[in-house]
């Protein structure tokens, strides 16, 4: 049975999964993951990741660059599935919920 991923927040994000500890990419990626798992399960849209990023400095392809980022975090458990980090919802993004396997 595969276990899901630990996340630490205060101080730097780390990422640990089956005792292992993840790099989670740069501190840009770091921040997108963080955002995501301070939203607790609700959708986080991608304006929403651009603007807590850049604010109204954003750049021209900020969307792009965050579109990377949570791409980059969806393969950062090994095994993906039910482990992966990023899912996509109706409304946006949101960390994913670990799914018991079935009995």
């Amino acid at each position: 049975m595969a276990k899901s991923a630990h996340y630490r927040l205060l101080g730097p994000v780390r990422v640990h999964h089956r005792g292992r500890e993840l790099d989670p990419g740069s501190p840009q990626q770091s921040a997108v993951l963080a955002l995501l798992l301070l939203a607790e399960g609700r959708p986080v849209t991608l304006e929403q990741l651009v603007w807590s990023m850049w604010g109204e400095s954003a750049p021209r392809a900020a969307g792009a660059t965050v579109r990377t980022y949570l791409s980059r975090l969806r393969h950062l458990v090994p095994g993906g599935g039910w482990s992966s980090v990023v899912q996509t919802v109706r409304g946006g993004y949101h960390r994913s919920r670990p799914v018991p396997p079935a009995r």
